[in-house]
């Protein structure tokens, strides 16, 4: 009998210490449901007030995508370190939030707790995400104050930072060669390019009207990046061959499209182009393919037909400080009823010196008055109108650089 007991192993249970391993794992695998899992063991075991333990379920939310969860444990944690706020604003950052995890910095500096460099490298990567060069430039101030500069990855960081939203904004304002020299000054500094700056790139080339060049940028994006390529990507190259009036070559690039299919976007693109330079066999000919595609395509027009929901476009402006957000009809800004008020103002002015409407370039399954709303109520028109309402008539406005073909498909989208 004695031996026996001996043979018997207990297998004791698992710890505080025990969860955040798992918790690593679950987030490494992108395993949600197990990390749910997880979380409610931990509820059930009284770990909760473990602030390593909260911290490694800020990380697993994260790293799985679901930044609100991570949100919501951090809020409810009594007691939080530099650990705590870096996980939530690197996930926020990592999962396309870097409005609120610039804000969740601004929080975080404001408590009284200073960054460590991991917290430093995430900010500056939401600035580079956002174009927020005046945020971006008082966390270089404080770098500096604390001597942190020489660290590599705060240093290349900062070069990151302040390359991506110079070449974004020199893109964005028709500056393509200072655009391309200052992308060129950025490979020689070993800084890999990523998505968004790509995609600036390719807006210098279809704003300068470099096809060439462009198609050579599309393929370094796939080959010497080792990045996939997104549909603003494609967008891009669409519009320049349209530009140029190249549209058999548009055509036969929207066809022949890899790894990605097509939008309706695109075709959208290449019909306006037929409008504009006459084309009217391809245009009558393309619309029945953009009438196949609008069964399963994310445009806003068919989408609202159907009543469901098509992610938009955004535009953001930063005043004093602070980056707002708005999307196209957006209603939510706290300022939004004087937002629309000041750009009622705006149209009913331009209107009186001859501004009318081309809502014929609005390719959308909606009727004409609606058309008008929609290009009245252009994200960027908000942001601006904001900008107006919020500072004196010789103040300086930033409208952060996030070069969308989408957005400016028509002329009609600026007043």
């Amino acid at each position: 009998m004695h031996c026996r007991e001996e043979e018997e192993q207990v297998v004791p249970g698992p710890d505080k210490f025990t969860y955040p391993f798992v918790l690593k794992a679950c987030a490494k695998l992108r395993h949600t449901q197990m990390g749910k899992t997880m979380h409610g063991l931990i509820l059930k075991m009284g770990f909760m007030s473990d602030r390593y333990v909260n911290n490694a379920l800020i990380h697993m939310y994260s790293g799985c995508g679901d930044s609100g969860h991570a949100l919501k444990v951090f809020d409810e944690m009594s007691e939080r370190d530099v650990v705590s706020w870096t996980s939530v604003i690197d996930g926020f950052v990592d999962n396309d939030r870097p409005i609120e995890a610039i804000k969740l910095f601004e929080e975080m500096m404001e408590s009284g707790i200073d960054p460590n460099e991991a917290t430093l490298v995430s900010v500056l990567r939401g600035c580079a995400d956002t174009g927020a060069l005046s945020i971006g430039g008082k966390v270089h101030n404080f770098v500096k104050e604390r001597k942190l500069s020489m660290k590599a990855n705060v240093g290349t960081a900062l070069i990151d930072m302040y390359a991506k939203s110079m070449i974004s904004g020199l893109a964005s304002h028709g500056l393509s060669e200072e655009a391309m020299e200052h992308f060129e000054k950025m490979e020689s500094c070993s800084v890999k390019p990523d998505e968004r700056t790509m995609t600036a790139v390719l807006s210098a080339c279809r704003n300068a009207g470099w096809i060439g060049k462009g198609l050579y940028h599309l393929r370094s994006t796939m080959k010497k990046y080792k990045l996939r390529p997104t549909i603003q990507h494609y967008g891009c190259i669409v519009d320049t061959f349209v530009r140029a009036g190249q549209l058999e070559e548009a055509e036969q690039f929207i066809r022949k499209m890899v790894p990605i299919d097509p939008d309706v976007v695109l075709w959208r693109t290449l019909l306006w182009g037929c409008k504009i330079h006459g084309d009217v066999e391809r245009s009558e000919r393309l619309v029945k393919d953009v009438e196949v595609l609008k069964r399963d395509s994310r445009d806003c027009g068919s989408y609202n037909q159907r009543g469901l929901v098509k992610t938009p476009g955004t535009s953001r402006i930063e005043i004093d400080g602070l980056i707002h957000e708005f999307t196209a009809g957006d209603s939510r800004h706290v300022e939004a009823e004087n937002v629309y008020a000041k750009l009622d103002e705006i149209e009913q002015n331009v209107r009186r010196k001859g501004y009318d409407p081309n809502v014929s370039d609005v390719l959308l399954e909606i009727d004409n008055d609606e058309k008008a709303s929609q290009l009245l109520h252009h994200s960027e028109k908000l942001a601006v109108s904001f900008g107006l309402i919020k500072t004196n008539p010789d103040s300086d406005v930033d409208l952060p650089a996030a070069p969308d073909p989408e957005l400016s498909a028509t002329a009609a989208c600026c007043i």
